[in-house]
């Protein structure tokens, strides 16, 4: 009967442990993996996995650490970069928004969106609409985000995953996935590296170019 006792405790224990650890206000539970829950706070930017067979404190600090460095992946607009100049150093002049980014407007972007559980595709020209205005975008209904050593694994439905992994403490995420990943109207050209901060990148003129 003690033991019965202690499982009903766990849950509260955990709420309370992270009550004192960045999360805001309520925490609400956003999806389930196997042996872990993704949890974000109702503000959207605090967010971890949270073990449920095994909860320690050291375990929980280590998680919450792991997942600041992915913080500005969710809820975010990601806008696809390229490789501007490969002969610099300084990553925010090696990257940027490339010609057929911002002239053709041929550039796909991303927002994972942890409220609605939803991973939306957009055309980078549609930025700066609002999301629930952009007319032509691509919702997939998130089933799992997990963590895996050092990358954040997103499924959708019907058949796609897509990882993010980072190699420095910079807002630039690698981008990799398998299934079919949509390009009518959204843009043809899936770029390979993503930010939440593009304006900090260089930008490519297009002249007298008018699309």
């Amino acid at each position: 009967m003690k033991l019965r006792s202690n499982i009903y405790i766990l849950p509260f224990f955990v709420l309370f442990i992270f009550s004192f650890i960045n999360f805001d206000k309520e925490i609400n539970d956003l999806s389930l993996s196997k042996n872990k829950n993704f949890v974000a706070s109702r503000n959207e930017h605090s967010f971890g996995l949270i073990s449920q067979k095994e909860i320690k404190t050291s375990s929980i600090s280590k998680e919450i650490k792991f997942f600041e460095s992915f913080e500005s992946l969710f809820n975010h607009k990601l806008s696809g970069l390229s490789v501007i100049d490969e002969n610099v150093i300084d990553p925010y002049k090696k990257y940027g928004l490339d010609f057929s980014t911002i002239c053709f407007c041929n550039s796909t972007s991303i927002y994972i969106d942890t409220k609605n559980k939803n991973f939306i595709v957009f055309n980078y020209c549609d930025s700066d609409l609002p999301l629930k205005n952009i007319k032509n975008k691509s919702v997939f209904k998130i089933s799992k985000i997990e963590n895996d050593r050092d990358k954040i694994v997103i499924t959708t439905a019907p058949n796609l995953k897509i990882t993010f992994f980072k190699k420095d403490k910079l807002p630039i995420f690698y981008m990799t996935f398998k299934g079919a990943f949509p390009k009518q109207y959204v843009g043809s050209d899936l770029k390979k590296v993503f930010t939440s901060t593009p304006e900090k990148f260089q930008k490519e003129d297009c002249g007298d170019f008018d699309g």
